[in-house]
């Protein structure tokens, strides 16, 4: 981060963390994620201070493609009170949680990607309050086109 927050500048870089993240057994008690994490973006604000923003992903994504099922009883909050560059919030938004999350202090901004993947035209979709296009995960991380680029646009109303 050093390195390349000196080449182009700290308002240019910014940090993704998934600290709940379960994706190949990386995995950690929720104390453990909290404390490894909220040190590091303490230790980042001090040695390079300045950093655009802090994007993080909600704990109902347990990682890869798998959503977290049942209740969960942790959050981003931890997360959110350390630090005080704009935080960017991901993990399964829909146009209503989006809205509330920012609204409620959660985030400065939601962050949407699978969603964009199924919805070519998804801020017209949001601005709208339009219903979004599910996507179809068999298809993330492919060879083909099929999932990235077939998914069509919303119908124009006459």
């Amino acid at each position: 981060m050093e390195a390349v927050a000196g080449a182009i500048g700290p308002a240019r870089v910014g940090l993704r963390l998934s600290p709940y993240n379960t994706f190949l057994d990386a995995t950690d008690s929720v104390e453990r994620a909290v404390q490894k994490n909220v040190w590091l973006m303490q230790e980042l604000d001090r040695r390079v201070p300045g950093l655009a923003y802090m994007h993080m992903v909600e704990p109902r994504l347990a990682g890869g493609n798998t959503e977290a099922e049942g209740p969960i009883d942790h959050s981003l909050e931890p997360f959110r009170k350390a630090t005080k560059l704009p935080f960017l919030a991901a993990g399964g938004f829909k146009r209503d949680s989006g809205i509330a999350a920012v609204k409620d202090g959660k985030a400065d901004a939601v962050v949407f990607g699978r969603y964009f993947i199924s919805n070519p035209d998804l801020p017209t979709r949001l601005a709208v309050g339009a219903e979004l296009a599910r996507y179809d995960r068999d298809t993330f991380y492919s060879f083909g086109e099929q999932g990235y680029v077939d998914y069509p646009a919303m119908k124009e109303s006459s």
